[in-house]
């Protein structure tokens, strides 16, 4: 069984008895193996069981324990409850995905206005099932603390002292655009339009600006702060733009929550190694790092004063020998072990791709291996 008092203690850099675990599980077959219970069908009450059984330290439990809805089609095609297309996600499917369906031209995008769109009315029309506070966006400050708390408390008394639960937040600055316009239009507007750009931009930072206020007035103790900034090969923007337009403002947008002692943890795809020096030093107290990433020469740079979680290689996991997923561990375990802040976890998720008897196999790994 995990623990909320390991995870805090990793999490602020103190001694803990074991490396923690921090997973993301989208595997449903090994679910129903490890707790008799279908997560499919139930997808709380399978996770609150794996909670008991498995040493995960940090969670985000499904909020019902009603399952996704969606439909095979005759010709294998996922549709969700909107007749959307979609892919097989773990126990459900994936987002729909279609950046940019709210605009026909690079006309539209230049007359949008975030704030008014997001702040100062209720929007349901995108995005709620990626990201759930877009419902409480458009509410006065008190009452989205409220609501945000009542979450919190809520996922937090679900799972009770088995895990930490974070407060989460999807679209820090780039995501906004990004999923908005589509990759296309939000490039053409930051490099062709910059006057237009700044407009809206900060648009997107005053939104997210209410967003981390509110969470920093909550009970929360770690926060979570997303943006894909990177692919597998490196950042999607040159370092340079990043330095001039995003970093100034990740430092503004997390400075309520530093204020109040709350932890901020970066998570992003791809490889962070040129980015992540810049991003720490904007305030995050830590980062996620895929298996892309050079995670032993970060720890060996930020090993005793910044938390780091995963770079465990899923693909191993899914196609690899017994062999493969040790040596996987042990690399991890090698530099993860002297480093108080450092989770163990599989990058990009325990997907329904990998077989179960490798992720029972991982799991009794780390036991074995992570001992302090």
């Amino acid at each position: 069984m995990g623990s909320r008092s390991r995870a805090k203690a990793a999490f602020f850099l103190q001694p803990t008895d074991r490396i923690p675990h921090w997973e993301f599980l989208a595997n449903p077959e090994f679910e129903l193996q490890l707790t008799g219970i279908d997560p499919v069908l139930h997808p709380q009450k399978a996770r609150l069981r794996t909670l008991e059984l498995l040493p995960i330290d940090v969670e985000i439990p499904p909020r019902t324990d009603v399952p996704s809805a969606f439909q095979v089609l005759e010709n294998g095609t996922i549709v969700n409850e909107r007749g959307k297309k979609v892919s097989r996600w773990g126990g459900g499917t994936t987002w729909e995905w279609d950046h940019g369906s709210w605009f026909r031209s690079i006309e539209d995008v230049l007359r949008f206005d975030p704030v008014s769109t997001f702040l100062e009315q209720e929007s349901k029309e995108v995005f709620e099932d990626i990201d759930p506070l877009q419902r409480f966006l458009h509410l006065p400050l008190e009452e989205m603390v409220r609501k945000l708390n009542e979450d919190f408390h809520y996922l937090q008394n679900l799972v009770g002292e088995r895990a930490l639960v974070p407060g989460h937040y999807y679209r820090t600055l780039l995501m906004w655009p990004l999923m908005l316009f589509g990759w296309e239009f939000f490039a053409e507007l930051a490099y062709l339009y910059p006057q237009e750009f700044q407009r809206i931009w900060k648009g997107f930072v005053e939104i997210s600006l209410k967003v981390t206020l509110a969470f920093s007035l909550t009970d929360i103790e770690v926060f979570t702060s997303h943006d894909d900034l990177c692919t597998t090969r490196g950042p999607i923007f040159n370092p340079e733009w990043y330095r001039k337009n995003l970093y100034p403002y990740y430092e503004m947008i997390w400075e309520p929550l530093k204020r109040r002692g709350k932890k901020v943890i970066f998570i992003s795809d791809g490889k962070l190694d040129s980015v992540i020096d810049d991003v720490l030093a904007c305030g995050a107290d830590g980062f996620f790092a895929e298996s892309y990433t050079d995670l032993e020469a970060l720890v060996r740079k930020y090993g005793q004063e910044k938390v780091m979680v995963g770079n465990i290689d899923g693909r191993i996991l899914a196609e690899g020998t017994k062999e493969d997923i040790r040596r996987e561990v042990e690399r991890c375990t090698r530099f993860g072990k002297d480093c108080p802040g450092y989770f163990y976890c599989v990058s990009n998720h325990i997907t329904h791709i990998i077989p179960p008897e490798n992720v029972f196999y991982y799991f009794a790994l780390c036991e074995e291996l992570g001992r302090r």
